[in-house]
């Protein structure tokens, strides 16, 4: 269950983390405003692909160290119908609720995704989005990866001097695999041997809805960029022993809720100067 008085931290850094980054923003503001208007949806060409570095700062939810850095870099490729997103980023982040962990353990977790989007129609403000994402969490005592199949929607709001980007998405974790250092006792059964250093049903099916602004939008020609993201999320307790058929029908019982916040900055650097009118 989420710890009310570790809530109200959590908010409260997420509000000065928020004011912080809106100051910030201002600054990115500015110069987005003494720039030439970026032209009409309607008339960006496909230009691929360009490159991109990421820092975030994220509030996290329950059972991971409050705050955490992460770093990153991708490439945006932004079209008038289709555009695609890939990044790699490596989070700084520990785990603090596991029973065998002794304190101030260190972890990290590594991520890969990739993000289709498509507009509604040539031009379109309107889109939806389908992607996917491979995260591998590394304690000491485990580690545990999976694939995340995600989809959503969003829209780019434009005027002629700003725009912005929100979208809203949904993701699943699918395929949790976890791998100790030394062997482990398990229920034996299908796919799952007496004793293994991995456990292929182990996990406890995270789903997520995140909640996405993005200043200035992507389609724009800008250089820098501001990000937040607030997520909240919903798990079972994490099977242990799959073929132990009791103890797995009540950790699939003990339900969770959690959330997150973060606030990043981009830098996307000038395109190739390829350009194509897909």
């Amino acid at each position: 269950m989420i710890d009310p008085v570790r809530f109200r931290q959590y908010c409260a850094a997420g509000i000065l983390i928020f004011l912080t980054s809106w100051a910030v923003g201002q600054d990115i503001v500015g110069e987005v405003h003494n720039s030439p208007a970026p032209p009409p949806l309607e008339e960006t060409l496909f230009q691929m692909p360009y490159l991109f570095v990421e820092s975030d700062l994220n509030v996290n939810g329950n059972g991971y160290q409050a705050v955490s850095p992460d770093i990153g870099i991708g490439i945006d490729m932004e079209g008038r119908a289709i555009s695609v997103t890939t990044t790699a980023r490596y989070d700084f982040v520990r785990k603090t609720n596991d029973s065998d962990q002794v304190p101030n353990e260190k972890g990290r977790f590594r991520e890969a995704n990739a993000e289709l989007l498509y507009k509604l129609h040539s031009g379109s403000s309107w889109f939806i989005t389908a992607g996917a994402e491979w995260c591998e969490a590394s304690m000491t005592p485990y580690l545990k990866s999976n694939w995340s199949p995600s989809a959503g929607a969003g829209h780019d709001f434009v005027n002629e001097v700003d725009s912005w980007r929100f979208q809203v998405s949904y993701s699943r974790d699918l395929n949790e695999v976890v791998r100790y250092p030394t062997l482990v006792s398990f229920t034996p059964g299908p796919g799952q041997a007496a004793l293994s250093y991995t456990c292929s049903l182990c996990g406890n099916g995270v789903q997520a809805i995140a909640l996405s602004g993005e200043y200035p939008s992507p389609n724009s020609s800008a250089h820098w960029f501001l990000l937040m993201t607030l997520e909240t999320d919903w798990f079972h307790e994490t099977i242990t022993d799959p073929y132990n058929l009791a103890m797995t029908e009540d950790q699939k019982s003990q339900h969770y809720h959690s959330g997150s916040f973060s606030v990043g900055v981009i830098f996307r650097f000038k395109p190739l100067h390829f350009r194509s009118t897909f």
